[in-house]
């Protein structure tokens, strides 16, 4: 039961709640900017697995305790290849920047290992990059 719970949260999120990928690097810092990640923590590997219905994320750069608080920005990556790798056990993928967003809630689902995810406020898109 706790499975169909999980596949129900998958396919149900709102357009403004994605999973949020922690990074202690600048990989993007505007909108058009290209990104290539090869994941494998099992955090991320649920994220991949969510992305077959919505292939978007947060990249939200973080340099101390990859977490994210209501206000913080970051860039929705819009996913355009994903490939798995080793039996499932890896990811990799592309994707490009597509908007800057800024965390207007944020939680970490139960039974992932620490997916993080937010709630989001679309920004005007005359914000230039992060820095």
């Amino acid at each position: 039961q706790v499975n169909a719970v999980h596949e129900t949260m998958a396919t149900s999120w709102e357009s403004d709640v994605l999973p949020v990928f922690y990074y202690n690097d600048l990989l993007a810092r505007g909108i058009g900017d290209t990104i290539g990640l090869n994941l494998f923590e099992p955090r991320y590997l649920k994220m991949c697995e969510r992305m077959a219905t919505d292939p978007r994320f947060v990249f939200m750069p973080n340099f101390e305790d990859y977490s994210c608080a209501v206000g913080d920005v970051g860039l929705v990556i819009r996913i355009n290849r994903m490939q798995p790798s080793h039996g499932g056990r890896t990811y990799s993928l592309g994707g490009k920047a597509e908007a800057f967003v800024a965390v207007a809630c944020t939680w970490v689902e139960p039974g992932t290992n620490g997916l993080h995810y937010a709630q989001l406020w679309q920004l005007d898109s005359g914000i230039k990059c992060l820095r």
